[in-house]
């Protein structure tokens, strides 16, 4: 079967707006990685009764102390992985457009990448405090949904299986998406329920609300069981999700990572557990999404 994807027009909005994601994402993450501000914090407590810290300075500043130390290792990921990854998969989808040649791959590893911007911009733009920052993160996560519909509106699901080769990872897309939903439930599920309780001290950090665990509850949970349910029956939909699943799990898994890592040199307190937890998850994405680049029937020596 032949891949269409680009082959009847040159979508320049599309292109523009890919590129004005890539150089936001690079101002949003190197803002935060250079203008962080110096570790000054100062003490509060919330309406909740809740005492934390807060930063002082930079372009974070008045967010809890916890929070921006993870949001830097969050921006590094970002700033050194994910964007170059954006630009470089950019140029290179340009590329096939130029040439008429078949992109769908590369159309959904950006809809992936868009996705991984989407989720951390939304979380920037309702969890950390009001700030200089904030338009572009509105900016860049509503930017990023437009992208992975504009993306994925002309893929033909139905046919996905038959751009593949019968060595796509299926069932190892199902094991790691089940397993990270599961993960996520494990984690989030009693951490809700002592919230619920009570026992805020340490868990909203200043903010009103379980921004973070409404995400991942509301919406990465639901996704990881729809991959793991898809994908292990076969389901055309799969392979598009696997997408999704696979980049998001190498750059989260990479930002999470980043995250406790900065935690323990700003806070002092490692969180070994978590951390090889989500090395693994980072080592097996990586694994499975080179597995689904080469299962891609239309990639040649020539390209």
């Amino acid at each position: 079967m032949k891949d269409k994807l680009g082959r009847k027009q040159k979508p320049t909005a599309l292109l523009i707006l890919l590129l004005s994601i890539g150089i936001g994402v690079a101002v949003a993450s190197g803002a935060g990685v250079f203008f962080r501000g110096e570790p000054v914090t100062k003490p509060a407590v919330s309406t909740r009764g809740e005492r934390y810290e807060y930063r002082d300075s930079g372009v974070y500043r008045y967010t809890a102390e916890r929070v921006v130390a993870e949001g830097v290792g969050w921006d590094i990921v970002t700033l050194g992985l994910a964007g170059p990854a954006f630009f470089l998969t950019v140029i290179r989808f340009l590329s096939l457009l130029r040439k008429n040649k078949p992109n769908l791959h590369l159309r959904l590893l950006l809809a992936g990448i868009l996705f991984y911007f989407l989720y951390q911009y939304l979380e920037y733009a309702m969890y950390w405090a009001f700030g200089p920052l904030f338009p572009l993160h509105v900016f860049l996560f509503s930017a990023s949904l437009c992208g992975i519909i504009s993306l994925i509106k002309d893929v033909e699901i139905d046919q996905l299986p038959a751009q593949f080769e019968t060595s796509f990872p299926l069932k190892g897309i199902a094991v790691l998406s089940g397993f990270v939903g599961m993960v996520l439930l494990l984690m989030w599920v009693p951490f809700v329920v002592e919230a619920l309780q009570g026992k805020i001290e340490g868990k909203l950090y200043g903010s009103t609300t379980l921004v973070v665990q409404a995400m991942d509850l509301g919406l990465v949970v639901p996704l990881a069981f729809w991959t793991a349910f898809s994908t292990w029956k076969k389901q055309p939909v799969g392979y598009l999700l696997s997408f999704v699943v696979g980049v998001k799990g190498i750059l989260m898994g990479a930002a999470l990572c980043a995250m406790l890592l900065n935690v323990w040199s700003t806070m002092g307190k490692l969180e070994a557990v978590p951390l090889a937890l989500f090395g693994g998850v980072t080592l097996a994405s990586a694994y499975l999404l080179l597995r689904i680049f080469r299962s891609y029937r239309h990639i040649s020596v020539e390209d």
